[in-house]
C-alpha cells in the first residue's frame, strides 16, 4: 500500500450518488459522482489571444529570445508541458508543423496513477499556450485510464505531479524517438564578425535542428556511414576514424547554440553554431540545395578541425560533408524528414532578415 499515513473510507449517501474517500499525506482521492470533471479538450477554437501566442514572432524581444528558460529546447523533446506555481499549464511546441491529437496526463507520485488532463486537437506550429487548469480554483475529479475518479483541488501540490504526453502523430513519433538530446538554444552575438539571430532564422535554426537528429537516427544514414568505413580521416596522415566513436560524438553532443555569422560562410566549435543567413535559407532542396556549410560546421561542434576530410576534401575524397549533405538533400526530397520544404515557413518571404532576397525559385528532382 502507498498510503503512509492512517486510511479512512467514508461512504456517505447523497441522494443516489456515492462519496469515496480515500484520505492520506494530507490530500484525498475521491469518487464523487456530483463533482464536475476536470478534463479540457482543447480545440482550435479555444487558440484565443487570452491563452496563446506565438514564439519566434518576427519583432520578438530579444530579452525572450535569447533566455534559455524561455526560448531553449532539446531536440528530441520538441513539445515542452509544465505546471506553473499559479497551476497553469504551460505549453511550448518547437516545431514548423502541427501535430494532432495531444494527451496530457498527470502522474500522481504518491499514489502511483495517471489522471487525464487535457487533450489538443491540434497543436499549432511554435505554438505558446497557457492556461489555468480548473482544480486551480476549487474541486474536480479525473480519471484514470482504467477509469477511477480521483480528486484535484487547490490544496494539490503541483511538485507532486509530473506530466506525461500521449501523441501518436507519425511527426512527433520521428522527432521524438531520435535519441539526439542536443539542447538548442539562440545566441546574440555582437561583434566584426557577429550580429544577434533575428527570429526568421530562429524559427529556421529549430528546423534544421529537427532535421539534423532525424538524419542521423535514420536507417539511410546508418547505411551510408558505414559505406564510409575506413574512408574517414581525422588528419591528413589518413589517421582513420572510428564509425562507432564517431556515433557515440554525434549522440553525446550535449548543446548547440545557433548564431548569426557575417563576412564569412559559418563559425563553428564547442557548442556554437555559426551561420550566415543563405546557410539557413538555402539548406533545402526546392531552394539553393546548399547544407555543406551546416555540416562543416556541426564537424567542427564534435572537435574536428580542418585536417582529414571530417570538415574539407583535401584531397582524400569525399567526407563526412558530401556524405551527409547529399543524403539530407535526398530525405528531404522523399519527404522522410520533419521539415523538407522552405514552404513549411517561406522565411524568404519574411522581410524581418538581413538580405533583401526575397524569393528565388528552384526545382529538384527525385534521384532515381
Amino acid at each position: 500500500m502507498f498510503w503512509s499515513k492512517k486510511i479512512g473510507v467514508y461512504l456517505i449517501c447523497l441522494g443516489s450518488a456515492l462519496l469515496i474517500t480515500i484520505q492520506g499525506k494530507g490530500e484525498k482521492r475521491l469518487a464523487n459522482e456530483s463533482l464536475p470533471e476536470g478534463f479540457l479538450r482543447i480545440t482550435e477554437r479555444e487558440y484565443i489571444p487570452e491563452v496563446c501566442r506565438f514564439m519566434f514572432r518576427d519583432h520578438e524581444p530579444p530579452e525572450v529570445m535569447f533566455d534559455e528558460k524561455e526560448r531553449s529546447f532539446y531536440v528530441n523533446e520538441p513539445l515542452q508541458v509544465r505546471l506553473t506555481r499559479k497551476k497553469e499549464l504551460l505549453l511550448r511546441f518547437y516545431s514548423p508543423r502541427s501535430i494532432q491529437n495531444v494527451t496530457i496526463w498527470a502522474y500522481l507520485q504518491e499514489g502511483g496513477e495517471r489522471v487525464r488532463l487535457m487533450e489538443f486537437e491540434v497543436i499549432w506550429p511554435f505554438l505558446e499556450f497557457r492556461r489555468l487548469l480548473p482544480f486551480g480554483n476549487k474541486d474536480y475529479k479525473y480519471y484514470t485510464a482504467a477509469g477511477k475518479a480521483v480528486l484535484l483541488n487547490p490544496k494539490t501540490k503541483i511538485g507532486e505531479l509530473k506530466l506525461e504526453i500521449e501523441c501518436k502523430d507519425p511527426l512527433y513519433v520521428q522527432m521524438t524517438s531520435s535519441p539526439c538530446h542536443w539542447k538548442i538554444a539562440f545566441g546574440a552575438y555582437c561583434g566584426e564578425n557577429w550580429s544577434p539571430l533575428l527570429p526568421a532564422h530562429a524559427r529556421e535554426a529549430v528546423a534544421i535542428s529537427l532535421n539534423l537528429s532525424s538524419l542521423f537516427a535514420s536507417q539511410e544514414f546508418l547505411q551510408e556511414i558505414d559505406r564510409y568505413r575506413g574512408k574517414l580521416y581525422l588528419d591528413n596522415s589518413k589517421t582513420v576514424i572510428n564509425i562507432d566513436e564517431l556515433f557515440t560524438q554525434i549522440f553525446s553532443l550535449k548543446m548547440l547554440r545557433y548564431v548569426h555569422v557575417i563576412g564569412r560562410n559559418g563559425v563553428g566549435g564547442n557548442n556554437i553554431m555559426g551561420l550566415n543567413e543563405w546557410c539557413y535559407l538555402e539548406h533545402y532542396p526546392d531552394d539553393e540545395c546548399k547544407a555543406h556549410t551546416i555540416f562543416h560546421e556541426f564537424a567542427h561542434c564534435m572537435g574536428y578541425n580542418h585536417s582529414g576530410n571530417m570538415t574539407y576534401v583535401n584531397g582524400l575524397g569525399k567526407g563526412w560533408v558530401a556524405l551527409c549533405s547529399e543524403l539530407y538533400a535526398q530525405l528531404c526530397i522523399d519527404q522522410k524528414l520533419p521539415v523538407y520544404s522552405r514552404h513549411f515557413l517561406c522565411t524568404r518571404q519574411c522581410n524581418n532578415r538581413y538580405g533583401g532576397d526575397l524569393y528565388v525559385q528552384k526545382k529538384t528532382k527525385r534521384k532515381k
